[in-house]
């Protein structure tokens, strides 16, 4: 059964999660580079670079705030930053 969220890296002590539906974009994006791989690879990298980099302004503005931040949740429709009190 495929997980709901999983870790796909750690930034800082802070566990990076995505959920399902944003790898699975990603796995179709891939299809595309059957047919034009120039496009669909960078297309790819950029997708993936920018919910992270936004996904990091969210971790750095809480932090900022005094916030403790304990994991990052990156989902299509749902993104939070979940503090130790909010469990999984």
């Amino acid at each position: 059964m495929l997980k709901p969220l999983n870790q796909v890296m750690e930034i800082n002590g802070v566990k990076v999660y995505a959920h399902w539906s944003v790898l699975l974009i990603g796995c179709v994006v891939l299809m595309g580079a059957i047919s034009e791989p120039s496009t669909a690879i960078p297309g790819l990298l950029c997708y993936y670079g920018l919910i992270l980099v936004h996904e990091c302004g969210h971790m750095v503005a809480a932090q900022r705030k005094g916030y403790p931040v304990d994991r990052v949740i990156s989902d299509m429709g749902y993104s939070a930053i979940q503090r130790t009190v909010f469990p999984l």
